[in-house]
């Protein structure tokens, strides 16, 4: 073909694996801002050790370690699904159930806190709904 020709037999199949894609490189995007907003809850927690008086320092540096590993599984979930690849999907269905569960705890609390529950909890959902769909799109690409 020239480079001036247009191809003229356009596989059908392109369009479908362009859109799974892309709602793949969406699921990993959500994964990942998630992994950059556990991090930044991390510093937070890590700030807080300077800032208040701290009544139990092992206790604290431990949650900044859990929620530092957090993030750090989730970067790597995130990128694995960039990667298509499967071992991600429980990561990701498993880690939406505890942030929605967490979210849950937030929406009846203070009142300054309820929109970061409901923000959380539309996230996990969001995210939860783009998995099933990835999953579906994919088992049907594979049997055609």
């Amino acid at each position: 073909m020239n480079s001036g020709e247009k191809p003229t037999n356009l596989d059908p199949q392109r369009g479908k694996n362009a859109k799974s894609r892309a709602l793949v490189i969406l699921l990993a995007s959500l994964v990942g801002l998630e992994s950059l907003f556990v991090l930044a809850g991390a510093l937070y927690f890590f700030s807080q050790l300077f800032v208040q008086e701290v009544s139990n320092v092992a206790g604290a540096i431990v949650i900044f370690a859990i929620t530092l590993l957090i993030a750090l599984g989730l970067a790597i979930a995130s990128i694995g699904t960039f990667r298509e690849q499967a071992w991600t999907k429980g990561a990701i269905v498993t880690w939406q159930i505890l942030q929605f569960a967490a979210a849950t705890s937030f929406i009846p609390g203070i009142s300054e806190w309820q929109s970061v529950g409901w923000t959380l909890a539309t996230l996990s959902i969001l995210t939860i709904v783009l998995v099933m769909i990835v999953i579906v799109r994919s088992s049907r690409e594979e049997k055609l």
